[in-house]
């Protein structure tokens, strides 16, 4: 289920959402990263987490809570005790939104959300939340970029011929 106040416009899809540009790609460079998929409480399976990351190009990062739980590296956290970010696009998976993980996220362009909780200060923050279980959403997310991958190219339909005038 999406959750925002504003409706979101027709032409967006999961393939135009996600085209951040890959050669800026870092998985341990978040600072300044284009895209960023970061880490709360709510992600339990890190493994598909990263899977989803590299899928997607974005650099990882971490709220406190995951790294405390010794699921990211301290160099991936994001917040006041952490890193602050730059980023075009960043998406929170699980995040409830501590205040000092949204300090260090101030600096970032498109916020996204995904959260069980729609009272949570992160939703609040988010330009766009889906609220949805983060692991269900995780695995849709791998599998449509899979396929979107594994699909042959679209095949582009012949040019219109000009009229030309008699």
């Amino acid at each position: 289920m999406l959750f925002r106040s504003d409706p979101v416009p027709a032409r967006c899809r999961v393939g135009s959402i996600w085209a951040w540009s890959p050669a800026r790609r870092s998985r341990s460079r978040s600072r300044s990263a284009d895209f960023i998929l970061a880490a709360g409480n709510g992600v339990t399976d890190v493994k598909l987490f990263l899977e989803l990351a590299e899928a997607l190009g974005a650099a990882v990062g971490a709220s406190r809570v995951a790294v405390d739980d010794g699921r990211f590296a301290r160099s991936q956290q994001i917040g006041a005790t952490g890193r602050t970010v730059q980023a075009r696009g960043y998406l929170a998976m699980g995040i409830s939104g501590a205040v000092q993980h949204l300090q260090g996220i101030r600096e970032c362009r498109h916020v996204l959300a995904v959260n069980t909780d729609v009272s949570a200060p992160m939703v609040q923050r988010a330009e766009l939340t889906v609220v949805e279980d983060v692991q269900a959403l995780m695995r849709e997310l791998l599998a449509l970029l899979q396929a979107e991958r594994a699909a042959p190219p679209a095949v582009s339909s012949p040019p219109i011929p000009s009229l030309k005038a008699a």
